[in-house]
């Protein structure tokens, strides 16, 4: 379901050893489904399979390449500014540290560890629609065609 050009990036970045879009889209669907209780999360990683699969929703780069591998790191950055719904009301990312329970985009609170990794250069890009994002120099970005 990937074009050429998407298929050669993600083989660079995104695909375990012999794996494809398919498979992808399963292992992570499988992984983010692991926050659900048991007795529904085949239903969720059918239904997060079918977002990913069909690039309705795209997680980040991190999440692509690691969910399900064992690795760790699976979050994006965000800037210190942004506001992150946690436990105890809204509070800049740049003030989290340790483990937060913060809000998922489900209306569940959920533990998340936050780490810092200092002051850095980030640059304004503005997309088609006009939304503003703000990123360092080395952000990965999944482009679909």
């Amino acid at each position: 379901m990937l074009n050429e050009k998407a298929t050669k990036i993600a083989k660079m970045k995104y695909f375990q050893e012999g794996e494809d879009w398919e498979q992808l889209c399963w292992r992570v669907a499988r992984y983010i489904s692991n926050a659900e209780n048991e007795d529904v999360r085949y239903e969720w990683a059918a239904k997060f399979y079918q977002l990913i699969y069909n690039k309705i929703f795209l997680p980040g780069g991190r999440i692509l390449a690691n969910a399900g591998t064992g690795i760790k790191n699976l979050m994006n950055c965000v800037s210190g500014d942004t506001l992150i719904h946690t436990e105890n009301g809204l509070i800049k990312a740049k003030n989290l540290s340790g483990v937060v329970n913060t809000l998922g985009i489900d209306g569940i609170f959920r533990l998340a560890n936050w780490t810092s990794f200092g002051k850095q250069q980030l640059y304004r890009i503005t997309l088609k629609n006009n939304d503003i994002l703000y990123a360092t120099d080395d952000h990965e970005w999944l482009v679909t065609g």
